[in-house]
């Protein structure tokens, strides 16, 4: 790793960077924020490096390579509030460099890159705003933001197009027009685009226009853009995507010929009309099978890399070409493309970390190492319900989530001008700012992926599989909640270890409400070697987190035990996120002083890990041997001294689920953590419980083929009642996963009807249930809670309903993804004069549809033959009656079989309760609750 320059001495390459001397406290100059004057440099470009500084004084450069000086510099502040260092970096391409600048007491950093071409190391922001009134200085000025603050090296220009098959509008005489209106009202200035253009060439910024693969706008009245070229549904419709009203786009066939010519030859004069330095190319997902003219299937990921062929071909080989996987689909055959860079804007497939690196590390694979960009919205509305009405980013998730990224081999898209950050789809939304904090460690972050980028991209990059252990930690190797992420890469035979803390944190990345993660010290760290691998010449540690990135060396030592050979050292600090490399061409001495910390021993006796309290107070238990222990619930915080190695704290729940950390430490900060998740509902009322694996209705019924219906999340396991103060709580719990593919109020697959009647009710006659069930209950009843995560707006979705279809009382819901609990929590007044204890029950299972789908928000289902028709399957269900129709309100030509999937029937086999050959519609009975405390 060691880079020699003329400006450095190995005494000075021998030292640590902690070693680099500052000035002394006499001297005034006090430095305050630096930058470069470009994003990315040509292999022998010289850089000049601006600082801010107060005062006068000497101001000192340092530009390290992986914590390595190459050189230095100093320039004497005159009081004039600028200084500049002039360094050209080593002539080595594709490497990143710290520039480390100190005054006094003060300290700052930025970064350089080095790189003939940006898609090596992608660093991708967007542009949304191209107004006539923008000038040509503010234009400048957002560029060099760009650059200055996130060393920005290439731009989405997002939706500046006039029509999507038409992006560049020309005047009568071919010229390009100086204004034109886009699909969403804006006006667009060809002058703002071109200015835009021009500063990022100033500065190293590649230009990428966003251009649609497949699609014409409205019309598509231009002769050019034949109607043979459009996709069609299964059903004979056209495919169309609306997006606001009077906009509409036609999806065309990718892999037509005829389109592919007429598309690319719009690419080419988009670089030729505007000076754009490629073509980034995108879709709007798989939705469904869909057909041509002659109503064969499409392959559109085949249409796709074919298109990017011709793309290039088109453009030139200078030219950039990449295009979005949207959610992974067409992943594999844009991997295996000619792409110049992979994307992938990511979605309900990859919600967790562990998905998101598994996801990342197969592209890698089978890209060949090619480089990844993640559009991945932080914190987005109405994808993680209520939590995500935050007006600030959540600052730890985006520190977690941007972690994630870099130690996985990815950029993420996020940044454009006026620290304007992502939030979703729509580039143009900033309901959403960073708050201080955020922004100052944004500015650090990407000094490091910049600095560090040979530590964290490249094509050389691979997951490896060495195992680390963190005594007194939990850790694990796929982003696991609570725990201490440890994602091992190499990259051109260096090891690099990620330590990301997700303790007191689930496993998901998008979401707002993420706690800050405790900040834990003196670490010790076992590594194990790979047979045959030596053990490094030095190991480093860095992170965003503290002292600008800056590299600081690890002592270590070896040695063997049952595991294998390791090396052994000590983290001082794992905030959000550190890396730990190895040095493997160090030529000093090892640094002395390695001091394994004793690590206190911890054992929680109560509560158990994943119980439910009968009760909203519990006492916490255990045994240490540590100094003290300090617990956390929700945003509670309790330090209790340790006396006689044992400990109790008091506790009051506040959730529905509750994690329940408890760190123990010792005088010298070590320390040892577990937690415990603990369920709150409320005291027990009673319940019902069903068979599993009867998620099949009558016995015939089949589920859709889309991955949003996970085996098992509409099979019903058991339900429950509690009471908690003022509310009464339902509990259904499924089999399965509930995922939330369409961004509903925790889930979007599933509903749940709960009908109930008086205890003391003995009529039988049979009453319709809830509109679009086909279904009726064994006499009647007084009151339907709904379990509905969509289209809360509508008649009959989530609230309590009366026997008239009239809402009288509103519903929270909640689900509980580590138990697969569905939570229905409602005023208990809803019950006068129905008692929850002695009422009789009716729980059916369904799945929710959309107001056109159905009716009363209930997805029909439909005779196997019709269920089995390509098209049909994906979002469907098979097995009872009848074909889909538009003709019908019910959309089904057949509604004698219900559309229940399961239903809680008692002793009564389901398949008997819902037979719908022998009468219709099918009568469910109310079942008492029983006891079934916990």
């Amino acid at each position: 790793m060691v880079l020699v320059t003329a400006g450095a001495t190995l005494a000075g390459l021998a030292a640590p960077v902690s070693a680099v001397p500052t000035a002394t406290d006499g001297d005034a100059a006090r430095v305050t924020d630096a930058w470069t004057d470009a994003s990315r440099y040509e292999p022998g470009q010289p850089a000049e490096v601006t600082a801010t500084v107060e005062g006068r004084g000497p101001v000192r450069f340092t530009l390290t390579h992986l914590g390595d000086v190459v050189d230095t510099g100093t320039v004497r502040a005159d009081g004039a509030g600028e200084v500049t260092w002039t360094v050209t970096p080593p002539e080595q391409d594709f490497t990143g460099y710290l520039v480390e600048i100190e005054a006094g007491r003060t300290r700052t950093q930025t970064a350089i890159d080095v790189s003939s071409d940006w898609t090596r190391f992608p660093r991708m922001g967007f542009l949304a705003h191209y107004e006539p009134d923008i000038s040509t200085a503010e234009t400048e000025e957002d560029i060099a933001e760009l650059s200055r603050r996130y060393h920005i090296n290439s731009l989405q220009y997002y939706d500046w197009l006039w029509q999507h098959e038409l992006p560049v509008r020309h005047d009568a005489d071919g010229g390009v027009a100086e204004e034109w209106t886009a699909w969403n009202g804006d006006v667009i200035s060809s002058r703002t685009i071109r200015d835009y253009i021009a500063a990022g060439d100033e500065r190293g910024i590649a230009a990428m226009p966003y251009q649609m693969s497949y699609a014409a706008l409205n019309d598509f009245d231009d002769p050019r853009v034949s109607p043979d070229w459009r996709l069609f549904r299964g059903n004979g419709e056209e495919w169309t995507y609306p997006m606001i009203p009077g906009q509409t786009l036609r999806l065309m066939n990718p892999a037509n010929p005829g389109w592919q010519d007429f598309i690319t030859g719009q690419y080419a004069d988009s670089v030729q009309s505007l000076g754009f330095d490629g073509a980034h190319l995108d879709q709007i997902g798989y939705w469904e099978e869909v057909y041509d003219v002659n109503g064969e299937r499409v392959d559109r990921p085949a249409g796709w890399a074919q298109l990017i062929a011709e793309t290039q071909q088109r453009l030139g080989e200078d030219m950039a070409v990449g295009m979005n996987a949207v959610d992974g689909f067409g992943d594999a055959a844009l991997a295996a493309s000619d792409a110049d860079y992979l994307y992938t804007e990511l979605w309900a497939n990859t919600e967790t970390y562990g998905s998101v690196a598994d996801y990342l590390q197969r592209q890698r694979v089978a890209a060949g190492g090619r480089s990844h960009i993640t559009p991945a919205y932080m914190n987005r509305p109405n994808t993680g319900g209520a939590v995500n009405d935050n007006e600030v980013f959540d600052t730890a998730s985006v520190q977690l989530a941007n972690a994630m990224f870099a130690a996985n081999g990815a950029h993420h898209l996020e940044m454009g001008p006026n620290d304007h950050m992502l939030n979703t789809e729509y580039f143009l939304n900033d309901d959403k700012s960073m708050s201080a904090e955020l922004r100052e460690w944004q500015r650090t972050y990407y000094d490091v992926i910049t600095a560090y980028e040979n530590l964290f991209y490249g094509p050389e990059l691979a997951a490896a599989d060495n195992t680390v252990e963190i005594a007194g930690y939990p850790t694990s190797t796929d982003g696991t909640a609570n725990t201490v992420w440890t994602n091992v890469m190499r990259n051109d035979g260096v090891d690099v270890i990620h330590l990301i803390n997700l303790l007191r944190n689930d496993d998901r990345w998008r979401d707002a409400g993420t706690r800050d993660p405790l900040s834990l010290r003196n670490l010790p760290v076992k590594y194990y070697l790979r047979d045959g691998q030596s053990a490094p010449a030095g190991i480093h540690v860095a992170s965003p987190d503290r002292d600008g990135g800056r590299s600081a060396e690890l002592p270590f030592r070896t040695g063997s035990d049952s595991g294998g050979r390791y090396v052994e050292f000590v983290v001082p600090q794992l905030d959000n996120w550190d890396f730990v490399y190895f040095d493997t061409t160090r030529d000093s001495g090892r640094p002395g002083g390695y001091d394994r910390p004793d690590t206190p021993s911890l054992t929680v006796t109560s509560p158990a890990d994943q119980s439910t309290a009968q009760d909203r107070t519990i006492t916490v238990t255990g045994e240490t041997d540590a100094d003290r222990v300090r617990v956390f619930a929700g945003d509670t915080e309790q330090t209790v001294r340790v006396s006689g190695g044992r400990f109790s704290v008091p506790l009051e729940l506040a959730g529905l689920e509750n994690t329940i950390d408890v760190q123990a430490l010792s005088r010298d900060g070590s320390g040892a953590y577990t937690s415990r998740t603990v369920f709150a509902y409320g005291t027990p009322v009673g319940g019902l419980s069903d068979p599993e694996g009867d998620d099949n209705g009558p016995g015939s019924y089949v589920y859709p083929a889309n991955g949003a219906f996970t085996p098992g999340s509409l099979d019903i396991t058991r339900f429950q009642v509690y009471r908690d103060g003022d509310t009464v709580r339902l509990v259904t719990r499924v089999d399965g996963a509930i995922t939330n593919a369409w961004s509903g109020d925790g889930m979007s697959v599933q509903r749940v009807n709960i009908l109930l009647r008086d205890g003391a009710e003995t009529g039988t006659a049979p009453t319709p249930a809830l509109p679009g069930t086909n279904t009726a209950t064994e006499g009647p009843w007084d009151l339907a809670v709904v379990a509905d995560g969509r289209y809360q707006d509508q008649p009959l979705s989530l609230g309590v309903w009366d026997s008239a279809l009239d809402r009288v009382a509103a519903a929270e819901l909640d689900v509980v993804r580590a138990t697969n609990d569905i939570v229905v929590t409602v005023p208990a007044e809803v019950f006068d004069g129905l008692d929850p204890a002695t009422a009789g029950y009716q729980i059916s299972m369904l799945s929710n549809a959309e107001p056109t789908e159905g009716i009363g928000l209930v997805r029909p289902v439909y005779s196997l033959e019709h269920w089995s028709e390509l098209g049909n399957r994906e979002f469907r269900f098979g097995g009872g009656a009848g074909e889909q129709t538009g003709d019908l309100p019910s959309r089904d030509t057949d509604t004698r079989d219900p559309n229940t999937i399961d239903v809680v029937t008692g002793e009564r086999p389901q398949a008997e309760v819902l037979d719908w050959t022998g009468s219709s519609p099918v009568v469910l009975p109310f079942l008492p609750l029983q006891d079934m405390a916990g």
